[in-house]
């Protein structure tokens, strides 16, 4: 992620997506120097 958004420490992110994707997007957001308050899920699923 750091090669696509290199100030994501500062940034926020948006997820959204079932349950095991956001959880795996999130740790690799969280990963890569995002802020946990700067992440944001929302999940669901068909």
């Amino acid at each position: 992620m750091r090669d696509q958004v290199p100030d994501i420490a500062r940034a926020h992110v948006y997820l959204c997506g079932p349950a095991e994707w956001t959880a795996a997007a999130q740790a690799a957001a969280l990963a890569a120097g995002a802020s946990a308050g700067n992440v944001h899920t929302e999940q669901f699923s068909w």
